[in-house]
């Protein structure tokens, strides 16, 4: 399994999606089926019969600095994050490569109250 996040400190422009996306083996994510706005997901099966799943993902969660620019803040801030996740399971686990791959679609980012 490789899971990899990608913080972008703010708001994520599209030349640092596709920087860190190209970073990464596999497909493309432009070529996975897409599950909502802010991700996309396939599972393969392998020569051997196993699987391998690919899941990219553009979450979003917001918190609430105590300080920002020196000054005290109260709102909450957009923090946007990329997610790149493929796991691998061999012949007769194949199930586990969606398992993973599910669990971690699962999680939600906190919403920074």
């Amino acid at each position: 399994m490789d899971l990899v996040i990608h913080d972008c400190l703010g708001g994520c422009t599209t030349q640092e999606r596709d920087a860190f996306y190209a970073s990464r083996p596999g497909p493309r994510p432009s070529t996975l089926p897409r599950h909502d706005s802010a991700t996309r997901y396939r599972v393969d099966v392998t020569s051997g019969g196993g699987r391998t799943a690919y899941l990219v993902r553009y979450p979003r969660t917001w918190w609430r600095p105590a300080y920002w620019e020196g000054e005290q803040k109260s709102e909450k801030r957009p923090l946007d994050y990329f997610l790149w996740l493929r796991a691998t399971a061999a012949e007769g686990r194949g199930d586990l490569a969606e398992k993973i791959m599910n669990d971690v679609f699962r999680q939600r980012p906190a919403d920074g109250a």
